[in-house]
């Protein structure tokens, strides 16, 4: 069974995260914190359009990733933000 993962894109050689979990930026692998990095990231981005830690600088974005800084916006619900929190 193939693992599903949000926000890839093709390169030349190989498909790419393009909003990986920290776990993955450190080179630590895969864990099933990488797949509730993936939900929380699209829960957040179906309430806010964007994806949490956007920036069109990758590897700025890479560095608000594992950074962790808050990210939810006014329009988040308290309920919504408590189980996005808990994912990313």
């Amino acid at each position: 069974m193939e693992r599903a993962h949000t926000h890839t894109h093709k390169s030349d050689s190989s498909t790419q995260t393009t909003y990986p979990a920290p776990e993955i930026l450190l080179g630590e692998g895969y864990s099933r914190g990488v797949d509730w990095w993936a939900l929380g990231t699209f829960l957040y981005e179906m309430l806010e359009g964007l994806p949490p830690f956007y920036d069109e600088d990758i590897n700025e974005m890479n560095r608000k990733i594992l950074r962790c800084l808050p990210f939810c916006a006014a329009i988040c619900v308290t309920h919504a933000e408590r189980l996005i929190r808990r994912c990313v």
